[in-house]
This record gives C-alpha cells, structure tokens and sequence, in this order.
C-alpha cells in the first residue's frame, strides 16, 4: 500500500501537477502546489512567475504581487520574455490592489 501512494505524492508536487490544476481552473490549489516547490527553490524565477499567476487568478493580489516581483528579482539571468511578462502583470496586479483600495 506505502509503495501504491509514493507516486501520487511526489506527483502532487511537481510543476505539471501545478500546471494541470491551473489548467482545470483550481488556482488555489495550482499555488499551493508551486509554493511548496518554491520551498526548495525560491529563486526560481519561473516558478514564481507560475506562482504569481495562480495567485492572481485565484484573486490573492497581494501574493500575485510579490511572486511577479520575485520572478523579476531572481538571481542569475532572466530571460528577457519572462521579465516582460512578470513586469506586465506585476503591473496589472498593482493597478488591481490599488482598485481595492478604493472601494
């Protein structure tokens, strides 16, 4: 029975776990998922661009926030089209926080 579950656990906690749970809309889970794989690597900068989009969608902006600034952040080189994107959202994200706060 232990050696039937190994596999769904280490499953759950890969990238195209995360990815297949966005895919189907479950944003809160997908960023769970990619916040556990970002315990290991927290300077992956595509992770936290992944991360910083399941938080968006899941409606977590201030999340969405700080994973997009991570992703720019990332130690070592980013590449360039990754950098753009993270840059655009993390701009849409502030726009939304700052929406928020007028309400």
């Amino acid at each position: 029975m232990i050696l039937l579950a190994l596999p769904i656990t280490i499953m759950a906690d890969s990238p195209g776990e995360a990815l297949q749970r966005f895919e189907a809309g479950d944003y809160e889970d997908a960023l769970e998922v990619y916040e556990n794989l970002l315990e290991d690597t927290p300077d992956a900068a595509r992770l936290n661009y992944t991360a910083g989009a399941a938080a968006y969608r899941a409606g977590d902006f201030k999340k969405a926030g700080k994973y997009f600034e991570d992703a720019t952040s990332a130690p070592g080189e980013v590449p360039l089209e990754l950098q753009e994107r993270a840059y655009y959202n993390l701009v849409n994200t502030l726009f939304r926080l700052g929406e928020a706060g007028r309400r």
